[in-house]
């Protein structure tokens, strides 16, 4: 295959970011207002929707497959996220450029693979090149910039990172729950869904639910095998749809319960104030 059967794609707005951008008050990930918290909680549960709508590995750039099919996936999923606000509309670009500087979709050769550079000034820099043209470092075990050059895992990549690949360890897991009446024992018609990411080091749990629920006033993670009412281990904040939350305390024998099933996560309403389980429930499970 030759080098100009696909085109060299270069991160862009992570790179490097002015002063000035850095202290606007509606940017992503920085910034001054306050909703810039809930940023990396939201792009972890659309990332994960990401992974299991649109799988790098499904696209191996035959026709219809290619990198700007996978792209387009990946915005369909952003674009809904910010539609139904569980994405900030700040947050659409950047999460874009993730997908948009990847090797998923490429052509099998001339093998490409993100390749980083670090300038005297110490900004990083992250292009997908063919391993053979890149003068810098190549990350071959990534397929992804934003993967393979955010050292410090603030969703971007500047100055701040080492320049060098991410140390290869676990991935993050990923999961989905689909909440229902028939599961809490209730004759609600209301439904649910939530995706969640536990860390690659194991040590934070990020959850995004959205819900039809009228009346809802309390949501919790609870451990307990499916059909079993079992204790809260994680309150939510609030139950208001969308629901953005992170599990910055869980303990390794959380993480345990969490990959073999042991959790669900339920919905209250004032609809239904004597339900144990809830109005809804539903079994967080990880995507395959």
């Amino acid at each position: 295959m030759k080098l100009a059967s696909f085109t060299i794609v270069a991160i862009g707005a992570l790179l490097f970011t002015c002063p000035a951008a850095h202290a606007a008050a509606k940017s992503c990930l920085t910034g001054s207002d306050p909703s810039v918290a809930t940023d990396p909680t939201q792009i972890a549960a659309v990332r994960a929707s990401i992974a299991t709508m649109c799988p790098c590995s499904s696209f191996d750039g035959s026709k219809g497959l290619k990198h700007g099919d996978y792209v387009k996936c990946a915005k369909g999923e952003i674009a809904a996220a910010v539609t139904t606000a569980q994405l900030r509309t700040q947050c659409k670009g950047t999460v874009t450029t993730y997908y948009s500087v990847s090797t998923c979709g490429l052509p099998a050769g001339p093998p490409a693979a993100p390749c980083l550079t670090k300038n005297t000034k110490g900004v990083v820099k992250c292009a997908i090149k063919p391993t053979a043209k890149c003068k810098g470092t190549v990350c071959s075990a990534f397929t992804a910039c934003i993967d393979a050059a955010d050292t410090n895992a603030d969703g971007l990549i500047n100055q701040s990172d080492s320049g060098s690949c991410n140390v290869s360890g676990p991935a993050p897991i990923q999961f989905t729950a689909s909440l229902d009446a028939a599961q809490a024992g209730t004759a609600s018609t209301a439904t649910g869904s939530c995706t969640g990411t536990l860390n690659a080091a194991q040590t934070s749990f990020s959850i995004m639910c959205t819900h039809n629920v009228a009346g809802a006033f309390a949501a919790h993670i609870h451990s307990g095998a499916p059909g079993v009412a079992g204790p809260i281990v994680f309150p939510f904040s609030g139950a208001a749809s969308p629901i953005n939350e992170t599990w910055s305390t869980i303990t390794p024998s959380d993480v345990t319960t969490l990959l073999a099933g042991g959790d669900y996560v339920n919905i209250h309403s004032s609809n239904c104030m004597i339900c144990p389980g809830g109005e809804i429930r539903g079994q967080l499970t990880q995507v395959p």
